[in-house]
Parts: structure tokens; C-alpha cells; sequence
């Protein structure tokens, strides 16, 4: 799997502690690529060093991963796998001199 970032946009409304900024970009997984967005928290401890991050929730077989799939495969059972997948997204950046 691999996420480029294109772009990063800040979100109106938000308060302390929750997401501040929406993070678009390039999800690439088993060489299908699909454009997602999603929110993420920004923030700085000390003004040099950014973290950045956010959660996201992801359909697995639009990325042709059918395996154990109820919408590809019947009588599955108890050997049915969830289709959708939650990542943890987090980033870390050093403010360049």
C-alpha cells in the first residue's frame, strides 16, 4: 500500500484537539490507485516538529482485494472478512531551517 499527499486544506469550525485540516491524495493498494480525502489533526509542541493524524475507513475490494468478500463470495459463513478497512494515518514532519 502506499498514500502520496497532494494537498492539505484547513477546516472551518473546527476546536481544540479535533481534526483541523482535511488531507487529500493518492491511495494506492494492489496497483489500483483512488483519490481519497480525509481529516486530520495538525499540530506542533514545539513550532519545529509537525505530527499530523487521522483515521480512515476504506472498502477493500474496490482495490481488488476480494478475499473472504461477502459481495464477491456466498456461503462464507463464519469465514466471512470484513470488507471494510480502518487505518491509522500518522505523519511527522521537521520544519526545514
Amino acid at each position: 500500500a502506499e498514500f502520496v499527499a497532494d494537498s492539505i486544506e484547513p477546516l472551518q469550525a473546527c476546536t481544540e484537539g479535533t481534526p483541523n485540516y482535511l488531507l487529500r491524495g493518492r491511495f494506492t493498494l494492489r496497483g489500483i490507485t483512488q483519490t481519497i480525502a480525509f481529516p486530520i489533526l495538525v499540530a506542533s509542541a514545539d513550532g519545529q516538529r509537525l505530527t499530523a493524524q487521522g483515521t480512515l475507513d476504506l472498502d477493500r475490494t474496490v482495490f481488488g482485494s476480494h478475499y473472504g468478500s461477502g459481495k464477491f463470495f456466498r456461503f462464507l459463513g463464519k469465514h466471512i472478512v470484513n470488507d471494510v478497512i480502518h487505518l491509522h494515518v500518522k505523519l511527522h514532519a521537521d520544519k526545514q531551517p
